[in-house]
This record gives structure tokens, C-alpha cells and sequence, in this order.
């Protein structure tokens, strides 16, 4: 479970202040994520799917979250040989996370010292108090970060004893007896395409409704790819559901805006891929009409209208921008 919706971590900060070592970190080990990114104009940064308007520092406990579900594991049967590998492994991912934590809390009070510094001095006249707090309330989720990473990783080192003579012999019977599960059964794919039916099926659907579905899909996609790498089983074709994710992804029109139409059948033939009850839905001349453009609020309604209908009007739209 992801409690992180509107929570940046100190590496996605630099990515959206857009340093380019970052960017280029991002696009080499999160490509999937990146690709939901807007660059170069007040187009919301965006990568997760699941945006709520709730206090952004609990994504900081989010290590601690993952403890509880490292216990519910604990009941489920293994996915695949990887993930036993990934048990055994427990001391070193606690080292790593301990390392994480280090460089969070490091790397968060420079940044504090280096902004507080710079507020002074390039702030407008009566925001220094303002920009100073939001400063600190950013530097306390990333040090609350740090210290639950901190704690994740002492106790997954200290639990390591548990985990090898009691989790592993009873996770590898549990999946014994209940069988290995397919990558399309896994709950979080599930939740995901759920997610991503009921936008589809929303009246009225904003642009930032169509963005957060991009962001849905390509979260699918980059699970089902993990998956595969872990040599969980599956009923799914790759180069099927690669062709399919290619053609439900938002249209993009240069750097600065997206625009096109996006067939409501492609969508729903890429979600039914993991439930096939996508395909109940009766949208086969259906799309959304996406026009995003910097000039354009983020609330801008977006019509469902049939696909050349869609096109004629985007075009019109797009030359008096």
C-alpha cells in the first residue's frame, strides 16, 4: 500500500527542479514513471497515479508502511523463485536502507541550509517568512524519511533470524498448498485497472483525470515488466501487451503540450489484459478529446466524442493557441 500520493522524496525534488544528472537517473532506472513527466511549462509535475489532497508528509512514513507489509507477507505464498531469493536477502536490503536513511538526512539539511540561505536573498518582499516554512515543513518529511528508513533497515537486520527460520518455511508451504499466483492476479495490477475502468467511465473527465490515467497505465505496465523480470508466471503475451500499452498511452505533440485523441477501445483492451471485465464496457467509437497545453487550465473539461469529431476540433483548437 502506497501512502506517498503527493510526497516527494529528496531524488524526485532534483528531478523536478530539473537537474539534469537527475533526469537523467530517472529516465535510466524509472522510465515508466518519467514518461508520465511534464517539462518546461505549469503542466502539474506528475508520476503517481493515485494524487490526493492530504498532508504530503505521510509519504515519509511510507518505510514504515512497508514494514507492516513485509508481516502480511508473511501469510502469502511466494510469486516466484525471486522472491525467495528476495527473503534470503533481507540483511543486505536492510544495509541498503540504512544507507538510504544516512543520505536522507544528510542531503536534507544541506538542502535546508542552502534554500534557507537563498530564500533571503531571492525572495519577494514579505514571502521570506512564507517560503522559509514551507522549507522546513519540506526538510521535516525528508528527515521523518531518513528516520524511518533508519528503522526499516535495523529491524529487518535484527529480524533476519525470523525471517529465514519461520517466514520462508511458511510462506514456501502456504504456497504449497495454494499455488503460485499469476502476474494478473496480483492485487495492486487489480486495484490499478479498477482505478483506471472508473475514469474511463467518468462524466465529466478532466485533463488532469487523462493524465492520471496515463499514469495508471503506464504504473501497469512497469509492474507487469517487474513481474516478468521475477519470473512470476503468466498468461500474457509480451509483445501483446507491449503493443496494447503503446497504443492506450496519452499522445504527445512536442515537449510543451499533449494532444490527439485517445480511442476509449484501446484503453479498455490494454486494462482487460488483467480483468476482462474491461471489455464489458461499450466504448468502441468513443475517445477522449486531450488538448493540453500550457495556456490551458489542468481542470479543462475533456469531451468523449467519436474520434474524427475529436481530431477536427483539436486541430481547431490547436492553430488558435
Amino acid at each position: 500500500m502506497k501512502i506517498n500520493a503527493n510526497y516527494k522524496s529528496i531524488f524526485e525534488f532534483l528531478v523536478e527542479k530539473n537537474f539534469l544528472f537527475f533526469r537523467r537517473l530517472d529516465e535510466k532506472f524509472f522510465p515508466y514513471e518519467n514518461s508520465t513527466l511534464r517539462y518546461g511549462n505549469d503542466i502539474p509535475y506528475r508520476r503517481r497515479w493515485n494524487i490526493k489532497e492530504y498532508n504530503r508528509v505521510l509519504g515519509a512514513f511510507q518505510p514504515i508502511v512497508n514494514m507492516g507489509k513485509d508481516f502480511i507477507n508473511t501469510f502469502l505464498p511466494y510469486k516466484s523463485h525471486w522472491h525467495v531469493i528476495h527473503s534470503f536477502l533481507q540483511p543486505i536490503r536492510g544495509l541498503g536502507n540504512i544507507g538510504r536513511g544516512i543520505g536522507t538526512l544528510i542531503i536534507a539539511l544541506f538542502i535546508f541550509i542552502y534554500k534557507s540561505i537563498s530564500y533571503i536573498f531571492t525572495s519577494p518582499q514579505g514571502e521570506i517568512i512564507n517560503n522559509e516554512k514551507i522549507g522546513l515543513r519540506r526538510t521535516a518529511s525528508w528527515l521523518l524519511d531518513g528516520i524511518s528508513s533508519l528503522v526499516r533497515g535495523s529491524t529487518q537486520i535484527l529480524f533476519t533470524p525470523l525471517t529465514w527460520f519461520i517466514q520462508i518455511p511458511l510462506r514456501g508451504i502456504i504456497t504449497k498448498l495454494r499455488g503460485v499466483p499469476k502476474i494478473e492476479d496480483n492485487k495492486s495490477l487489480q486495484k490499478l485497472v479498477t482505478e483506471g475502468i472508473k475514469i474511463v467511465k467518468k462524466q465529466p473527465c478532466y485533463i488532469d483525470d487523462i493524465i492520471t490515467l496515463d499514469c495508471i497505465i503506464c504504473e501497469c505496465h512497469r509492474k507487469f515488466l517487474k513481474s516478468l523480470q521475477h519470473r512470476q508466471g503468466t498468461d500474457i503475451n509480451k509483445e501483446n501487451e507491449e503493443q496494447l500499452f503503446n497504443q492506450a498511452r496519452l499522445p504527445r505533440y512536442g515537449s510543451n503540450y499533449i494532444s490527439g485523441t485517445i480511442d476509449k477501445s484501446h484503453i479498455l483492451n490494454y486494462f482487460a489484459l488483467f480483468n476482462i471485465n474491461a471489455l464489458n464496457l461499450n466504448a468502441e467509437k468513443e475517445a477522449f478529446l486531450c488538448g493540453l497545453h500550457p495556456r490551458l487550465g489542468t481542470r479543462s473539461p475533456v469531451s468523449t466524442l467519436p474520434p474524427e469529431i475529436a481530431r477536427h476540433i483539436l486541430d481547431l483548437a490547436t492553430h488558435k493557441l
